[in-house]
């Protein structure tokens, strides 16, 4: 994946802000903030791929799925935006919302994991955009954003990359080096977190 065309991403932009409005999530003029949200509280769960057409139809993603079509929307909206890649580790400290079954799983020196969020250009400064986890996950302790305040990134990055190429093939190098013979246990974490904010969403919706 990577940038796209300044027509390309303003088709982009069309087809999901048709694809909110045909979901009733945007009764407005879109807006870079009116965007973040948008992107933020889709359902974080993994998509069929991570380009930014299937996170649309899908209306779904984690980090990497949200970020790559995050990062195009602004573009199209006239925000520089650059992907950024950070490792991170797991830990009781940095993930306090885990369940006891996966810290008590977790090695002495956590599991390592690998998170993309973005920089976009704002007043003439790089500034930190996180649209990881969705609102209904802040009951749960999860560091919820808002466009307008400042920013908490979803981990507690140990070291951040800004790929010139393709943000994912790169990402993927880093998680065969970083991550490594701890995949299993990410696998689980990431598992439990779509599943634990799928029942949120599911429950808040039935109400």
């Amino acid at each position: 994946m990577t940038t796209l065309p300044k027509h390309e991403a303003a088709i982009l932009l069309d087809a999901f802000e048709k694809r909110a409005r045909g979901l009733g999530l945007l009764l407005t003029t879109l807006t870079p903030a009116l965007t973040f949200s948008l992107v933020r509280d889709m359902p974080y769960r993994r998509a069929s791929d991570r380009l930014p057409p299937t996170s649309i139809a899908e209306w779904r993603g984690t980090c990497s799925g949200k970020h790559y079509l995050l990062a195009e929307l602004l573009r199209a909206q006239g925000l520089d935006a650059r992907v950024c890649i950070a490792e991170h580790v797991f830990l009781p400290e940095t993930a306090p919302w885990l369940p006891r079954e996966l810290l008590d799983a977790l090695p002495p020196g956590g599991c390592p994991d690998v998170h993309t969020y973005l920089e976009a250009l704002r007043d003439g400064a790089w500034t930190p955009v996180d649209a990881t986890w969705p609102a209904p996950a802040g009951a749960l302790g999860f560091a919820v954003n808002e466009w307008d305040a400042p920013p908490t990134i979803a981990a507690v990055a140990l070291r951040v990359y800004r790929p010139d190429g393709d943000p994912q093939a790169f990402k993927e190098q880093i998680i065969e080096r970083w991550v490594d013979a701890h995949m299993p246990l990410r696998e689980r974490i990431i598992a439990w977190i779509s599943d634990t904010l799928g029942a949120l969403e599911a429950a808040r919706a039935s109400r």
